[in-house]
């Protein structure tokens, strides 16, 4: 397809996704690009309650398909996708560059010769944009792309835009189109909490440090705000007791979302005049779908450096880029 028809409205489309913020991109670009035609595919997984509340939202049609974990399933999948195919479907929407199930079933959907572009599913992108992250296509799905005449990572629909880099098409995806969509009555603060035992082993910090400067940082907030109403939002994997502890002793709302947090508006009728979390990907997005709000990104430079700190100060650099404020912490 050229390129000059890459996003045109009227080509049947396919989008094939597995999680909430993936639903919030196809939404997006169905708004954005005014698809016509098209249909959504989900992935079941343990957040389809999200990905159903966002499309029901917007009305969007999809249909549900258990893949299972088996890997037998998986080598069918990837059997199948290689069989040619002559449908009406022409352009694939993929939720996940690095998920190789969405892009098995998506082939499985669409004709040779399709356009395949890829959405976002969190920060990953940054660094596969601005070179920090070098991800190689494996034989198979060279293969297959050859045998399916499909191009694979190239092109892109993202809401990370300002990169130079030629291997990649990078067109804009705005999500504030969705921010619009709300009623919101009560201004609030929002803190976005990370997966606290994922995030400590990833940086090599020490848990209780990591308490004590999230503890810090929400004194500082109320101290700032004392009229103001305190959200903490949890990670969807984090069951730490010890931060509930830490909103229950300094008067912070403890909220868990059925949700995804980039819909706190729209659901819960509550507008983020200010954001807070530790370089989560809900960050950049909440920035984008309300402008107004100012968002601040706490950066830890924990004492031992490795490769994935790296990929934070990469993420980090890039948020303050895009008008994110930047509180850096460092451990001694």
């Amino acid at each position: 397809m050229c390129l000059d028809k890459l996003y045109d409205k009227n080509v049947p489309t396919v989008f094939v996704i597995g999680s909430p913020f993936q639903a919030i991109c196809t939404v997006s670009a169905i708004l954005n690009l005014q698809i016509l035609d098209y249909k959504v595919i989900v992935i079941f997984s343990d957040r389809y309650l999200q990905v159903k509340s966002v499309l029901n939202r917007y009305n969007i049609p999809f249909i549900l398909k258990k893949v299972g974990k088996y890997r037998w399933r998986m080598r069918l999948y990837m059997v199948f996708s290689l069989f040619h195919r002559k449908y009406r479907w022409k352009r694939l929407f993929v939720g996940d560059y690095r998920s190789k199930t969405l892009l098995y079933f998506g082939l499985m959907n669409v004709s040779d010769s399709s356009t395949v572009i890829y959405l976002d599913d969190g920060n990953a992108s940054i660094p596969l944009f601005d070179g920090t992250e070098k991800y190689r296509i494996d034989k198979y799905l060279n293969y297959l792309a050859l045998r399916r005449n499909v191009i694979l990572l190239k092109h892109f629909f993202s809401i990370y835009t300002g990169f130079v880099n030629e291997a990649f098409d990078i067109r804009f995806n705005d999500i504030s189109v969705l921010g619009n969509d709300t009623n919101s009555i009560n201004k609030s603060i929002l803190f976005i909490g990370t997966n606290s035992k994922l995030y400590c082993e990833s940086l090599i910090i020490d848990r209780n440090n990591f308490y004590s400067i999230l503890e810090d940082q929400i004194k500082n907030i109320k101290r700032n705000n004392p009229d103001k109403d305190v959200i903490y939002i949890p990670h969807g994997k984090d069951s730490s007791e010890e931060v509930l502890r830490i909103c229950n002793d300094n008067s912070v709302q403890y909220k868990r979302l059925d949700v995804p947090v980039e819909m706190v508006a729209q659901s819960n009728k509550i507008e983020p005049i200010e954001v807070y979390g530790f370089t989560s990907s809900a960050l950049f997005n909440l920035k984008k779908m309300y402008p107004q709000c100012e968002v601040y990104n706490i950066l830890i430079t924990p004492k031992v450096m490795t490769n994935l700190f790296g990929d934070y100060v990469s993420i980090s650099d890039y948020y303050t880029q895009n008008g994110i404020l930047k509180i850096d912490v460092f451990l001694n």
